[in-house]
Parts: C-alpha cells; sequence; structure tokens
C-alpha cells in the first residue's frame, strides 16, 4: 500500500472475522446456502476463521448476495440489528 490517507473498494481493511462472519450466520440462520452466499466475492469459508482482511467490494458483494438470497423484505433491519446488538 502507498502513501495514501484513503482507502480504495479493493483495498482490504475489513477483518473477516467480524462483519463477513456475522452476515454469514445470519444468511443460515434464515437457511441461506453459504456456497451461494459467497459466490462471486472472492471470500472463502477459510477467511471467515482466519486473519485475512477484505476489501469493501467483496463486502458490498457479500451484502448484496444476501439481500437477494434472504426471503422476505426485512433482511437489511434484522442484519443492522444482529450487528449491533
Amino acid at each position: 500500500m502507498t502513501n495514501r490517507h484513503y482507502f480504495c473498494l479493493e483495498d482490504k481493511a475489513i477483518p473477516a472475522h467480524q462483519l463477513a462472519a456475522s452476515v454469514l450466520d445470519f444468511a443460515h440462520s434464515r437457511q441461506v446456502n453459504k456456497h451461494k452466499l459467497l459466490r462471486s466475492t472472492g471470500i472463502f469459508h477459510e477467511d471467515l476463521t482466519s486473519d485475512k482482511t477484505l476489501s469493501s467490494l467483496q463486502i458490498l458483494k457479500l451484502l448484496n448476495n444476501a439481500k437477494s438470497l434472504t426471503p422476505g423484505y426485512d433482511c437489511g433491519f434484522l442484519l443492522g440489528r444482529r450487528l449491533f446488538y
């Protein structure tokens, strides 16, 4: 990484075991297939249990997959509630 004072979408700076693992856990509780959830994100199940970091773009793709695969219209609300309680 160069001497920048900002992050780009592709910069890996978000710990995988926090947000991504929470999204995966939430989707699993709603019977979403984890392989479909992780498809096209570049995130692997092993990344969630390690010290790997993810990019904002990977997280956005994961959240988009969760939204489209989770039944009902309350995915965003329920996920936000889970993250902040």
